[in-house]
């Protein structure tokens, strides 16, 4: 009898091992596939700005910036990050990229961008003027008043490997010369 029951607890063992197992793995696909999230200005974020700076733009930051903000967003499998900074000598920083990408100039009050196409990009809520939920609006305001409303802008396509599927990234560098600051957005489609 007692080898019955150990075969038994064993099975019982078994059966609950493969219940938790399938529990985790469906909180997994459920955190990469269907969940939401929103980080900003956290100082991880802020200490990887020259590294995600150079992986998106293949530019260096420039030494003498001030981010006024950075943040990802993720969307199911999708993804978006955003960076904005102030450049004290825009003119020069200006001379630089047009070396490496072609910009048009444009009217922006974001994130609607006046005579463009929407270039693919995933818009987070930095201006409050998105219907997102109030956990995936950027929390202070204040430091984007430069940022939002109506402002001339240069902006440039730095790539688009978006498919015909939908998938794939695409990356934007927006200069908003008058106020000296720089938008960075990278965005991913899966």
């Amino acid at each position: 009898m007692t080898e019955e029951k150990k075969k038994t607890s064993k099975t019982a063992w078994g059966c609950l091992t493969i219940i938790i197992l399938f529990f985790v793995l469906m909180y997994f696909m459920y955190d990469a596939l269907l969940s939401t999230k929103f980080k900003e200005n956290t100082k991880k974020l802020i200490e990887g700005v020259p590294e995600r700076y150079l992986s998106t733009t293949n530019l260096i930051l420039p030494n003498n910036v001030k981010i006024i903000h950075i943040s990802t967003k993720k969307w199911g499998p999708n993804f978006s990050s955003d960076l904005i900074f102030l450049v004290p000598n825009i003119d020069k920083f200006i001379e630089t990229v047009k070396k490496k990408y072609e910009f048009k100039n444009l009217k922006m009050n974001y994130p609607k961008i006046e005579g463009s196409n929407n270039y693919d990009i995933m818009f987070s809520d930095l201006c409050g003027n998105l219907d997102h939920d109030k956990d995936l609006q950027a929390k202070n305001l204040n430091n984007l008043r430069n940022f939002c409303g109506n402002r001339e802008i240069m902006i440039a396509q730095i790539n688009n490997e978006v498919e015909e599927t939908g998938d794939g990234s695409v990356s934007v560098i927006v200069i908003l010369p008058n106020e000296k600051l720089v938008w960075v957005n990278d965005s991913g489609w899966f």
